[in-house]
């Protein structure tokens, strides 16, 4: 399981606009190059977070784009599902399928998996972009 590659610019993007002064405007043309990042892409991507209500879009000379609330109250959560939707580990729907073995199967394992993920839904939505991510000794590979 991953993020798309939309998903990880955003990401990028949101942490770049955290370091920035609050309220500060940041074109799309400086966003690409400060992070190179292709900027046919980008505009897509932040059409998406404008729709999501993350950033706002400022229009004219000086416009450009701005966080639309605190860093620290955007988590990965909502920018994730922003781009890629809700996140769902399998697509299976058993209600589609006749009474069969593989039915069963499906609703069991999709019980689990709805747990699985609420659980990193849980996750993503408890980090932020307002601190940088502190890792312990332990969890370093």
């Amino acid at each position: 399981m991953g993020i798309s590659k939309a998903c990880e610019y955003a990401i990028l993007i949101l942490e770049y606009f955290s370091t920035k002064s609050k309220g500060e405007i940041c074109s799309k043309s400086e966003i690409v190059k400060s992070l190179i990042l292709p900027e046919d892409y980008i505009s897509k991507v932040l059409q998406n977070l404008v729709k999501a209500g993350i950033i706002n879009s400022l229009k004219g000379v000086k416009g450009g784009y701005q966080l639309n609330m605190l860093a620290g109250r955007i988590t990965f959560l909502e920018v994730i599902e922003a781009i890629d939707g809700k996140i769902r580990l399998i697509d299976g729907e058993p209600g589609k399928l006749k009474d069969s073995e593989r039915k069963k199967l499906y609703e069991t394992m999709g019980r689990k998996m709805k747990a699985v993920e609420s659980g990193i839904s849980e996750v993503l939505q408890s980090f932020s972009f307002d601190k940088p991510l502190k890792v312990s000794a332990d969890s370093k590979n």
